[in-house]
C-alpha cells in the first residue's frame, strides 16, 4: 500500500549499486561518522526540516534508503520508491562522497513518479550549476546551510504550479526553460532558537514513514547516539574542511556564527532524552561562544541532572577552567578531540 506525503526526504548510499560491486574503495572519510562506508547516516538537517514542516501541517516522510539497503540486502529499491507518493521529493547531497548515490536515486524518483525533485546540502550548494546543467531529472537545488523555510515555500509553489513564485523564494536554484536561475542565498539566520527541532513532530514523521525506513543509520539500535547542533559556521580556516570559515562566507553566505541560546540547547537536550535515553553529542567547540555562554549552558545542563552520557567537542585545547565546567554538567562526560588549525576567521 503506497505511503502518501507532501514532502519525502530521501537519503541515498554513497555508491548506489554498491551491492553489485565486488570491491569498492570508499576512502578514509567513511570513518568519521557513526555509520558504514556507504554513508548510511542522513544529515541532521533531515530532522530540522521534518520538524519545521510537520509543525506547519506538512506531511513529511523520512526514508533512509542507504540504511535499508544495508539491513535488507535483497531490498527492491525501485519498488520501495514506487510505494512513496509525494508532491515533492528531496534528496540530500550534503557530503560529497555520496554524490553518486544521491544522483542515481534522484534519477530513479523521476523515472518512477515524474514528480518534482529537489536536492540540497553543502555539496549541492557548491555544485548547484553543474547539477542543473547536467541532470535534467533534478528540478531544484536548495542552497545554504539553513533551508527549512525554503523547503516550505518551495512545496507551496510546486503544489500551486506557480513558477513565478519560485523567483521570490530565497536560497533556490532552478531551470526556467533554457535559463538557469539562482535567487541568491538571502536567508542566513543568525539566531537559530526558533529553528530548534520539535522532537514530537520528528517522531510523528518517523512513525508515519515506518521506523525501519527512518532510522538515522543502519546500526542505530545497536549504537545509538543523538546530536545537538550547537551553532552554524566556524571561526577556523582548516585547509581540509568543507565547513571552514572561508567556505561558510564564500559559499553559504554566512558572515558569523549562527547561534542558539544556552537555554535552547538545554531544551533540545531535554526533548531528546524525553524520547530516547541515549548519549548526546553537542556538536561544535562551545569555547567559541564565550566563557559566559559556557557558564550559563553548563549550569542549566547540570540542573537537568542528566542520566545519559554527555559528549563535548574541542577544536583547540581547553583550559582547566573549561574542563571543570563540563565536568560539573553531568555524571558521565566524554571529550572528543577534533584538532584544527588554530587560525581565526571571524
Amino acid at each position: 500500500m503506497p505511503l502518501h506525503f507532501d514532502v519525502a526526504l530521501l537519503h541515498a548510499p554513497s555508491v548506489y549499486d554498491f551491492r553489485n560491486l565486488r570491491r569498492v574503495h570508499y576512502g578514509p572519510i567513511s570513518d568519521v561518522i557513526p555509520s558504514r562506508p556507504v554513508f548510511d547516516m542522513y544529515p541532521v538537517g533531515f530532522i530540522h526540516i521534518a520538524s519545521y514542516l510537520e509543525k506547519r501541517g506538512v506531511k513529511t516522510g523520512i526514508f533512509n534508503i542507504a540504511a535499508r539497503m544495508l539491513n535488507e540486502p535483497g531490498l527492491d529499491v525501485p519498488k520501495l520508491i514506487k510505494g512513496i507518493k509525494a508532491a515533492l521529493y528531496a534528496v540530500d547531497i550534503h557530503w560529497l562522497v555520496h554524490a553518486h548515490g544521491a544522483v542515481e536515486v534522484a534519477k530513479l524518483v523521476k523515472e518512477v513518479h515524474g514528480a518534482p525533485v529537489a536536492v540540497g546540502g553543502f555539496s549541492a550548494t557548491y555544485y548547484w550549476r553543474e547539477i542543473l546543467e547536467k541532470y535534467p531529472f533534478i528540478d531544484f537545488v536548495v542552497l545554504g546551510d539553513t533551508t527549512e523555510p525554503v523547503m516550505y515555500q518551495l512545496l507551496h509553489a510546486v503544489e500551486g504550479g506557480d513558477r513565478e513564485r519560485l523567483y521570490e523564494i530565497p536560497n533556490l536554484a532552478f531551470r526556467d526553460g533554457d535559463k538557469i536561475v539562482n535567487t541568491g542565498i538571502r536567508y542566513v539566520p543568525q539566531e537559530l532558537d526558533d529553528l530548534k527541532p520539535d522532537y514530537t513532530a520528528v517522531a510523528r514523521a518517523m512513525i508515519r514513514s515506518g521506523i525501519r525506513n527512518s532510522l538515522p543509520w543502519s546500526t542505530f539500535f545497536k549504537h545509538p547516539i543523538a546530536a545537538v547542533i550547537s551553532y552554524k559556521g566556524c571561526p577556523l580556516n582548516c585547509l581540509a574542511c568543507g565547513g571552514s570559515n572561508y567556505t561558510y562566507r564564500a559559499v553559504f553566505g554566512r558572515g558569523g556564527l549562527g547561534r542558539k541560546s544556552p537555554r535552547t540547547l538545554v531544551e533540545e537536550f531535554r526533548e531528546i532524552t524525553d524520547w530516547l535515553k541515549v548519549p548526546v553529542f553537542f556538536v561544535g567547540d562551545l569555547q567559541y561562544l564565550g566563557r559566559r555562554y559556557l557558564e550559563e549552558f553548563t549550569e542549566l545542563l547540570r540542573r537537568e541532572k542528566p542520566s545519559v552520557e554527555l559528549i563535548f567537542e574541542f577544536f583547540t585545547p581547553p583550559p582547566r577552567e573549561v574542563l571543570s565546567l563540563y565536568r560539573r554538567a553531568g555524571d558521565v562526560v566524554y571529550l572528543q578531540i577534533s584538532p584544527r588549525v588554530p587560525r581565526r576567521g571571524y
